[in-house]
């Protein structure tokens, strides 16, 4: 009976170490970008809380330090400036490093959409192109438009079936907000349909469009931020759910003690199947230092106090999906 109960105890022991130096360490990768426009890599421990720089600077824009927040990059080596003074400094490694040419581009895996002057579309994909209008209509505030002529948010494309989701928004004066449609378009005969997004968020405003770093596309999925929730679209169904609310901060424990009770998100980023969301408290009730969350299936898990605007990533790339670092 001894030796049967010694051996119980030396398999648990064993499965204990073994788990120990097996579970990954919890990282998120960052980007630090400080008042004087300078860009560097940093990593966000989010078992001991903290922020830790790793390297010197990358990039530097001192003219224009704000544009540096715009920067999409895929958690790795993958970078996309939105300004063409920014500066390459230093990079540790083969970077790639490419420059985006218009607000009316956007990014996913390896294709980029651009709409151009004439209001149609290039899908551009390592060496191959496609050219193609959206001739669909829709109806807004009783008038016919064509879905080309709304703004552009965001894409994604299922290149085994040939088919291209794009993610447009217009903005309805009777509602007095932005709605948002998905345009499915045919790479193999240019044939598109589109729909209007159902339960569309009604938190969607001019002031923080549904555009660029606010929208992320993974998985055939649209992840959209406002000023006060996240929303989850599906490409396939076109409809929209929220994921998280920024009333869930009052109730999380980290914020439990805080004397505002007004938070605002304002950037969003993805990794490892999380969001990081930068908060800001409501600058209309209270100053207050900013913070970085890490949501995992709409609840807080970790969240760490800041005085310098990161940049989570926030490109779709494999890299994201299977949380290499």
């Amino acid at each position: 009976m001894k030796k049967w109960k010694m051996w119980v105890l030396t398999i648990v022991l064993l499965s204990m170490l073994c788990a120990c130096r097996s579970a990954p360490r919890a990282f998120i990768p960052l980007m630090k970008v400080s008042n004087l426009g300078e860009c560097r890599l940093c990593k966000w421990d989010t078992e001991k809380n903290e922020i830790v720089d790793i390297g010197r600077p990358l990039f530097e824009n001192s003219e224009d330090p704000h544009s540096l927040l715009y920067t999409l990059w895929d958690g790795h080596d993958c970078f996309i400036l939105s300004d063409d003074r920014t500066r390459v400094l230093e990079t540790n490694g083969p970077v790639s490093v490419d420059l985006r040419k218009s607000n009316r581009q956007v990014f996913y895996e390896d294709y980029t959409l651009l709409k151009e002057d004439d209001n149609s579309f290039v899908l551009q994909v390592r060496d191959q192109e496609y050219r193609f209008r959206v001739e669909a209509n829709v109806s807004i505030d009783g008038e016919c438009v064509r879905g080309e002529r709304l703004g552009l948010s965001g894409f994604c494309v299922d290149e085994a079936a040939q088919t291209v989701w794009i993610l447009l928004n217009a903005f309805s004066f009777e509602l007095n907000r932005i709605n948002l449609y998905i345009c499915q378009v045919s790479l193999a005969d240019g044939a598109s349909r589109i729909q209007e997004v159902k339960n569309c968020p009604t938190t969607l405003s001019p002031a923080f469009p549904p555009i660029g770093t606010n929208v992320l596309a993974i998985h055939g999925e649209f992840h959209v931020l406002s000023n006060t929730q996240i929303s989850r679209i599906s490409a396939d169904t076109c409809e929209a759910e929220s994921v998280f609310e920024v009333l869930t901060l009052r109730n999380s424990r980290h914020f439990a003690t805080k004397k505002t009770h007004g938070y605002l998100m304002t950037r969003l980023g993805y990794y490892d199947g999380k969001y990081v969301v930068s908060v800001i408290a409501d600058p209309q009730t209270v100053s207050e230092a900013s913070y970085l969350c890490l949501i995992d299936r709409g609840n807080v898990v970790a969240v760490t106090k800041v005085d310098s605007e990161y940049i989570a990533p926030n490109l779709y790339h494999q890299l994201l999906a299977h949380g290499q670092q």
